[in-house]
C-alpha cells in the first residue's frame, strides 16, 4: 500500500498529463476525439483516483478516532468505560458494571470488597479487570454471565497478553 502523499502526487500528475494530452488532441483532432481521449484516460486513472480517495478517507477516519483508540468498549449497546494504567491493567467503570449487571453495589462497598481492585479515576470508580472477573464469578444471572465472558475475551485476556509480552508482573 502506497503512502497517502505518494498516491496524491501520482493522482495529480496522472490527471494533469491526461488533461494536457486531451488538450493536445482537442487542438489537433477536434472536440469529438478529445472527448473520447478524456473518457479513456479517466477510465485508466480511475483505480488510482479511487485508491487516493480511499486512503484519504482511512487517514481522516483514523485521525478522528485516535482519541478513543483502544479505550472505547460497548456491551449490548451500553458504553463501557475502560482505562488502562501504566502497568497495562485495565479498569472498568463501576457505573457501566451496574448498568449491565443490574447490581446495586456502591463504590464504597466495592472498595471494601476489592481493596486492591477498586480505584477512583477522576470522579468515577473503576474495578480492575481481574477484580471484576472475581466479582462476576459468583453471578447466576444470564446477563451477568454473558458480561463476564465478554470481559474475559475483550478486556482481561488482551490485557494479560500485553502484560505477559512486556514482562509486567501481575500485582495479585
Amino acid at each position: 500500500m502506497l503512502p497517502l502523499k505518494t498516491l496524491v502526487i501520482n493522482t495529480v500528475v496522472g490527471l494533469t498529463l491526461s488533461l494536457a494530452f486531451t488538450y493536445g488532441v482537442l487542438r489537433s483532432l477536434g472536440p469529438a476525439a478529445a472527448m473520447l481521449t478524456l473518457i479513456v484516460s479517466l477510465l485508466i486513472l480511475r483505480p488510482l483516483v479511487w485508491r487516493a480517495l480511499g486512503a484519504g478517507w482511512r487517514g481522516a477516519k483514523s485521525r478522528a478516532l485516535a482519541s478513543v483508540q483502544g479505550s472505547f468498549y460497548s456491551y449490548q449497546g451500553v458504553q463501557v468505560g475502560v482505562v488502562e494504567d501504566t502497568d497495562h491493567c485495565r479498569w472498568v467503570s463501576t457505573e457501566a458494571i451496574r448498568k449491565i449487571t443490574g447490581s446495586s453495589l456502591s463504590d464504597p462497598l466495592l472498595a471494601r470488597l476489592y481493596p486492591s481492585g477498586w480505584q477512583l479515576f477522576g470522579k468515577q470508580g473503576y474495578l480492575r479487570d481481574e477484580a471484576l472477573l472475581a466479582h462476576l464469578a459468583a453471578a447466576t444471572d444470564a446477563n451477568a454471565i454473558g458480561f463476564k465472558v465478554w470481559v474475559q475475551r475483550n478486556i482481561a485476556k488482551p490485557a494479560q497478553t500485553v502484560r505477559r509480552r512486556l514482562g509486567v508482573q501481575d500485582a495479585r
